[in-house]
């Protein structure tokens, strides 16, 4: 037996709804990336506390969005690694992949990394051990 959506996932639903309305100045659907912080003050905010979230509700969020994700399969999650905020949106959605794409850091690869920064210019890194003889032992 379902229980349906708990109080964390109906405010997912609203927002979702929210921004599928028209916008008013291009006339078209708006996106929907959701974040783990806008939920949180959605749903906990407390003029009192002044956003000062507990780990339990941090956690509440989190697993309400896996589920969601789970439940819906047309939404995606990405970040939530470390202190970044996890962020719920629609790959779908050629502007929300595109905004989640910005949004989010990426590491450079391995082969940005072992090219010169500039003609003659090393990293920092590489030109302090270019000098240092080796030592065998």
């Amino acid at each position: 037996m379902s229980r349906g959506l708990g109080r964390i996932g109906r405010a997912i639903a609203h927002k979702i709804e929210c921004a599928r309305l028209l916008d008013p100045i291009t006339g078209k659907p708006g996106m929907v990336p959701i974040s783990s912080w806008e939920l949180m003050c959605d749903v906990y905010w407390n003029p009192d506390t002044c956003y000062d979230f507990t780990p339990a509700q941090r956690k509440a969020v989190t697993r309400a969005m896996h589920g969601f994700v789970r439940r819906h399969r047309q939404f995606a999650l990405a970040g939530g690694h470390g202190r970044t905020w996890l962020y719920l949106y629609k790959p779908d959605d050629p502007l929300s992949a595109m905004w989640m794409g910005l949004k989010l850091p990426s590491e450079p690869s391995k082969q940005q990394a072992d090219k010169p920064l500039a003609d003659g210019v090393t990293a920092p890194a590489e030109a302090e051990t270019a000098d240092v003889p080796r030592t065998t032992a």
